[in-house]
């Protein structure tokens, strides 16, 4: 393996690790959303993060159902490879609908709605 690909791979795993704050900074096409997909199942998965308590939010309402729907399909063939059974994957597929990734914009209306006062 390359020294190239290799630097990326430890990069790639660093970026996903739940336990380290990154900023992910990537041109086009680099695999973000991939990074960004696997990180939040490894929130949900490993570090057990409830859904409602991750903030995932995106510029556009195309790239925010995209992930969502890919955080959904990762999760789900996680159960089938054996990493969520039983009663874990019960409460997973419980939080689905809270699974809300949006965009800056619709965020920022959620805040405004929920503290129309502060």
């Amino acid at each position: 393996m390359s020294e190239q690909v290799e630097r990326d791979r430890a990069a790639r795993l660093m970026a996903t690790d739940p336990l380290r704050d990154v900023a992910l900074e990537a041109s086009a096409g680099t695999g973000k959303t991939r990074v960004l997909v696997d990180r939040y199942v490894r929130l949900v998965v490993e570090a057990r993060v409830p859904p409602r308590n991750i903030l995932a939010i995106t510029f556009t309402r195309k790239a925010a159902a995209e992930m969502r729907q890919r955080v959904l399909d990762t999760l789900k063939a996680r159960h089938r490879e054996g990493a969520l059974i039983g009663e874990r994957w019960r409460e997973v597929r419980e939080a689905f609908p809270e699974i809300t990734i949006s965009t800056i914009d619709a965020f920022c209306l959620s805040l405004l709605r929920e503290f129309p006062l502060e």
